[in-house]
């Protein structure tokens, strides 16, 4: 699983079609991906991830980068993003040929969701649908954790 975390001031996720609206103030915009090699051991790659996301000092507090998601009572807007496997080697046509099946990962993305919200408040995008997302990052703080 590859996951883009980013610190944001806000972020917004919009689903024209499906009348759809989710947003977050300050906090953490999560893109996930899941691959195919995620398969066989997706439950222990959630546990760690939301094991460390809870707890991984990403926010500035008093000039320094010293806080976490629990530190800040802070939430999540979590979307799922099948091109984060995407790769570009031959010529110009993206190849997606890594990503999970959508079957596979719609269940993946869902026990994801189901984990984080557990521990910390979370909302989501649609999952397999064209989503306008908006965010401004604050920092900015980006990160990339691979599963």
């Amino acid at each position: 699983m590859r996951f883009v975390v980013s610190v944001v001031d806000n972020a917004s996720v919009k689903v024209a079609e499906k009348n759809y609206e989710a947003s977050i103030g300050k906090w953490l915009l999560v893109y996930v991906g899941i691959s195919r090699d995620d398969l066989e051991d997706y439950e222990s790659k959630i546990a760690k991830f939301v094991d460390k996301i809870s707890v991984l000092k990403c926010f500035h507090a008093d000039g320094k980068i010293h806080a976490s998601l629990q530190d800040v009572d802070g939430e999540v807007l979590l979307i799922s993003n099948f091109t984060l496997y995407g790769r570009a080697d031959k010529w110009q046509k993206l190849d997606f040929s890594q990503s999970a099946d959508f079957e596979n990962a719609e269940k993946i993305y869902n026990l994801l969701i189901q984990k984080m919200s557990a521990s910390m408040p979370v909302k989501t995008g649609v999952f397999g649908a064209y989503m306008e997302v908006s965010s401004v990052n604050g920092g900015p703080i980006n990160l990339v954790l691979d599963y």
